[in-house]
């Protein structure tokens, strides 16, 4: 298993409160935006995110054994 643990100071925001794009429109007709979250949420085992402490903390994890 490996994790990834981004964390800040910054103003609160879950990134997994965005709303997930349309992936079936094509490139131009998609608003800019979103589509990293998204990626990311998809080849990680677990994402979570958690504010505590006046701190953004973002937790990737991904089993690496069997990829």
């Amino acid at each position: 298993m490996a994790r990834l643990i981004f964390q800040d100071n910054g103003k609160p925001y879950n990134p997994l409160e965005s709303k997930e794009p349309d992936i079936t429109l094509s490139a131009e007709e998609r608003t800019i935006g979103g589509l990293g979250v998204f990626m990311v949420q998809k080849m990680m085992d677990d994402v979570e995110y958690e504010y505590t402490h006046g701190m953004n903390k973002l937790t990737l994890s991904v089993c690496l054994s069997g990829r």
